[in-house]
């Protein structure tokens, strides 16, 4: 019965990767992300082998969408692997209430405290790969989110492409390490490389 109803919820067009709306823009390099806003972003620099595989810029607020949203999906084996979001002018509260999960664990992104939420405690669903959508999909449920310089940062895997110390370890490698100079001065360090997302195969009509 779970396989049939399974098999119904995935019978129609494939999901789309990101939420559709008219402020949409697809982006295929991080380095036209940062271009194309007053205030540089920062990306996670560990990804554990997987690359960007479409990044989603919204240019204006829509229903639940806020303004200025970003989303990056990560890829890996045809699989994707964790999403990158970045809510700007949203709080740990705000982010909290979003999200819809009460309990969460405290975990240290760096210098700056962030939550760890299991939103979904059994096993996700999956829609396999498909020609106008080649990388398989699985419900997000475990997120790792933190605010920093006025923005929520978040990152979201499935719990199984994943663990939840390597969700960590992305978060962490987001913020710019900061080291202490001899006089105890702590001087910033941003990791920024240029990741060019392969563009999405060519689809049949």
């Amino acid at each position: 019965m779970l396989l049939k109803s399974v098999g119904n919820i995935f019978a129609h067009d494939p999901t789309p990767l990101f939420p559709e709306s008219p402020a949409l823009s697809i982006v295929d390099s991080i380095e036209k992300v940062q271009t194309a806003r007053k205030t540089p972003l920062l990306f996670p620099t560990e990804t554990f082998g997987s690359t960007p595989y479409q990044i989603a810029s919204y240019g204006a607020a829509a229903d639940s969408i806020p303004d200025g949203l970003l989303i990056a999906a990560y890829n890996k084996d045809g699989r994707r692997t964790f999403e990158f979001s970045v809510y700007p002018n949203e709080t740990m509260d705000q982010a909290r209430s979003r999200i819809g999960e009460t309990n969460a664990e405290p975990v240290k992104i760096g210098d700056v405290d962030g939550l760890l939420f299991h939103v979904n405690r059994s096993l996700p669903l999956c829609e396999p790969a498909s020609e106008p959508r080649p990388i398989r999909l699985c419900q997000l449920g475990d997120m790792v989110a933190f605010a920093h310089e006025g923005a929520v940062y978040q990152v979201a895997s499935d719990g199984i492409a994943m663990t939840d110390g390597e969700l960590v370890a992305v978060g962490r490698s987001i913020v710019p390490e900061t080291k202490t100079n001899p006089i105890g001065e702590k001087r910033e360090l941003v990791p920024a490389p240029v990741i060019v997302v392969p563009p999405a195969p060519a689809t049949t009509p």
